[in-house]
């Protein structure tokens, strides 16, 4: 079963929110605000009103024990919130019946619409204020709206600092590079390359929200370079790696190359030497050598040198541009250049994306909102409303 809310709503009398699970307004002369859970299958009531009787609170407990629907019914703060659970026969019409019940008995007890600032029994409107809705008489309206505008004040002189964010941003790099260095060049890296950046940028902007530190255009743009360079020197030492143990694995069965040029350049005739001596070995080794083309035998050198003097990853990270174009880098280079477009990519959409929501969501100002005129969205994310204003 599911509650239509614009129904509720006009059955008594009631605003329908743009949510179409929210209704507000004045219902027998109290400012109400009710949300219906879908999910749970429950509204919750809020009432704008007091009662000077303390027994008042005994009989609004007794209410709620007596009938089954109501959770709970409470008073506190100049306001009534109430939970009504619903269940499978519940119509709109019966749901309205039983809002009315509770009324009545605010109205029998002697409650009285009430300001939820000073608790005075006021003329008061419903505002949309932050994460919550408040009900203000005109004198409180005009008080909170003079503290917002020196909070408002506040929060502009509280400026950016670039240079107390560095270590934020630096460590949201240096994790950016953790992780690229071991899962970049991974058949999930494109995959990785987003992971990577959006949490590079999430770990800044949760230090700097941590400390309080305001972001601004430069600590952005600042992010998303050292993300991207974490990003690139990870992939950068994870294919250095891949270049030191693949030439590991070739080093020795490359030695023989270097052995027949070098003795060859000194005068030497390794072949020949190799038939005089009558070892099969070398003769099947030496044999091609022995047929090439000076060019060709110097292009196996080259090859064979270069396997073998690079078998640590800082000599192979040293020579990395050298080792990407070599013949057996050819093939790494379109992945390794490919990782890094994508997470540049990657980072300039989600920095922009992601950081305009923190600004929005942490640094916004605040304003109050009548809600004679407006909808809100929900409870929970009233302060979208407020921001348009």
């Amino acid at each position: 079963m599911s509650i239509n809310t614009a129904t509720l709503a006009q059955l008594t009398s009631l605003t329908q929110a743009q949510s179409k699970r929210t209704i507000f307004g004045v219902k027998n002369g109290f400012n109400t605000t009710v949300m219906y859970f879908r999910r749970d299958n429950a509204l919750a009531i809020r009432i704008f009103a007091k009662c000077s009787d303390k027994s008042a609170r005994d009989e609004l407990y007794s209410f709620s024990q007596a009938n089954e629907k109501y959770s709970f019914v409470r008073m506190c703060d100049g306001r009534v919130t109430a939970m009504l659970s619903l269940d499978d026969n519940d119509t709109e019409g019966s749901v309205a019946v039983m809002l009315g019940h509770l009324y009545d008995l605010l109205n029998g007890l002697g409650f009285e619409p009430c300001c939820s600032t000073c608790g005075e029994h006021k003329p008061a409107k419903l505002f949309a204020f932050a994460h919550d809705c408040v009900n203000l008489c005109p004198e409180c309206e005009v008080l909170v709206n003079a503290d917002v505008d020196k909070t408002n004040s506040l929060l502009n002189r509280h400026k950016p600092k670039v240079i107390a964010a560095l270590p934020a941003l630096l460590i949201a790099a240096f994790v950016v590079f953790i992780s690229a260095r071991y899962t970049a060049g991974s058949s999930r890296g494109y995959f990785i390359a987003s992971a990577d950046g959006l949490f590079g940028i999430s770990i800044a902007s949760i230090i700097m929200y941590a400390q309080r530190i305001k972001p601004c255009i430069i600590t952005i743009v600042l992010n998303i370079i050292l993300c991207f360079v974490g990003y690139a020197a990870g992939n950068t030492v994870w294919h250095a790696e891949f270049f030191a143990d693949f030439n590991k694995e070739h080093a020795a069965e490359q030695q023989y190359i270097v052995e027949y040029c070098d003795s060859e350049n000194n005068g030497g005739n390794p072949y020949n030497d190799a038939l005089v001596e009558g070892d099969t070995e070398l003769i099947g080794k030496y044999k091609y050598l022995h047929h090439c083309t000076p060019d060709e035998r110097e292009q196996h050198y080259k090859a064979a040198k270069r396997i073998i003097d690079h078998q640590t990853t800082w000599s192979c990270i040293k020579d990395f541009r050298e080792l990407m174009f070599s013949d057996y880098g050819d093939n790494m280079r379109s992945t390794f250049m490919g990782l890094n477009g994508r997470a540049l990519c990657i980072l300039l959409v989600t920095g922009v994306l992601f950081w305009g929501y923190v600004m929005k969501i942490g640094f916004s100002k605040y304003s109050l909102v009548p809600l004679s005129s407006q909808y809100i969205r929900s409870m929970s994310d009233i302060d979208k409303l407020t921001d348009q204003n």
